[in-house]
């Protein structure tokens, strides 16, 4: 395993949460000895000890950083100007992208997937994303892009949870898969399953490929 830096520092501290990354990342919560992220950060146990207590600041660090990513998505997606229900398809595109590439939100996601919401940091990070879903949700069906159900509240919320679900097990079913397909191409096709069943008839054919488009321009973006 080689270490790559991400942006926004460096230097020790820099190195071991990159490091502390890719360990949780490849082999999980469990399994990321303090001793793996020690081999391969390079550096000594006093060294780490000295900017981490502790396994578990390392990981609720590691989450941090994570949904620092995924507010910048949403801040993103705000500003577009695009119906609710295409943003919340852009949004899960971009955040399985991200895992692809980024060690931080492979990381985090891992985390959330394998820690319970005892820790603070995992059901506020899992409750931003549900929070983010359901009201998108709730927009495009008041925008008239999804079929009306008779306890639409309720239905946003449980959406809200599958589409948070397929977000983060993406990159399972991906690494699962013997085609070796990438989270981004494992969402489209959930999101290519889903749409027929949500979204009125009319407008199928535009969210079909609107599925398509968004799934090519991260791909892309994944590639570079």
């Amino acid at each position: 395993m080689q270490m790559m830096r991400q942006g926004g520092g460096s230097g020790t501290r820099q190195d071991i949460l990159v490091a502390a990354a890719e360990i949780i990342g490849a082999y999980g919560y469990s399994s990321a000895s303090v001793e793996r992220i020690i081999t391969l950060a390079r550096v000594q146990p006093g060294e780490l000890y000295a900017q981490f207590d502790s396994k578990d600041t390392l990981a609720r660090e590691i989450i941090a950083l994570r949904d620092q990513r995924a507010a910048r998505i949403r801040r993103a997606a705000a500003g577009s100007g695009t119906p609710a229900l295409e943003k919340l398809i852009d949004e899960s595109m971009a955040l399985a992208s991200m895992r692809d590439t980024d060690a931080f939100c492979l990381a985090g996601d891992r985390l959330l997937r394998e820690v319970d919401d005892g820790w603070e940091e995992v059901a506020a990070s899992r409750g931003r994303d549900r929070a983010e879903f359901s009201r998108l949700l709730h927009d495009a069906r008041r925008q008239g892009h999804i079929r009306v159900a008779p306890d639409a509240d309720a239905d946003d919320d449980a959406l809200a949870q599958m589409v948070l679900a397929a977000v983060i097990g993406a990159g399972v079913s991906a690494r699962a898969l013997r085609d070796a397909r990438d989270a981004v191409t494992v969402l489209e096709i959930w999101w290519q399953l889903v749409v027929p069943g949500l979204v009125p008839a009319d407008l199928l054919p535009g969210y079909i490929e609107m599925v398509g488009g968004s799934a090519r321009r991260h791909r892309r973006q994944r590639l570079l």
